[in-house]
C-alpha cells in the first residue's frame, strides 16, 4: 500500500473505528488477506473495536491492491465508508497536481 493511502487510513481511523464491520468485508477481500489474518481478524472474545484496529494494522502490509480491495469490499458492504475514503483519495490526488 502507498503512502497516500495509509495516510487516508490514519485520517479516517476514528470513522471507520465508529462504523466499520470487519468481519463482513472478509468475504470480499480473499486476494490480499490470508486465512491467518482472517483468524486473527474473527477471534473470539474480541470487540468489534479491536476487531477493526486488527484489520486496519493488517490492510496496509497486503501490497499495493490492498486499498482499492477494501474499497471494492466497502461498496459492497458499508457504501457510505467506501464514499467517504473515495473523497478523500480524490481530494490528496487534486491536492498532488498543484
Amino acid at each position: 500500500m502507498d503512502d497516500i493511502h495509509r495516510k487516508i487510513l490514519r485520517e479516517n481511523w476514528a470513522q471507520l473505528s465508529r462504523d466499520l464491520e470487519p468481519v463482513r468485508l472478509i468475504r470480499h477481500m480473499t486476494r490480499v488477506l490470508s486465512r491467518k489474518d482472517e483468524e486473527e481478524i474473527k477471534a473470539q472474545f474480541l470487540t468489534r473495536i479491536r476487531r477493526v484496529d486488527i484489520f486496519l494494522e493488517i490492510l496496509p502490509r497486503k501490497g499495493g491492491n490492498a486499498f482499492h480491495c477494501f474499497i471494492e469490499a466497502l461498496e459492497k458492504e458499508q457504501p457510505h465508508l467506501a464514499e467517504i475514503l473515495q473523497k478523500d483519495e480524490e481530494r490528496v490526488n487534486i491536492a498532488s497536481l498543484m
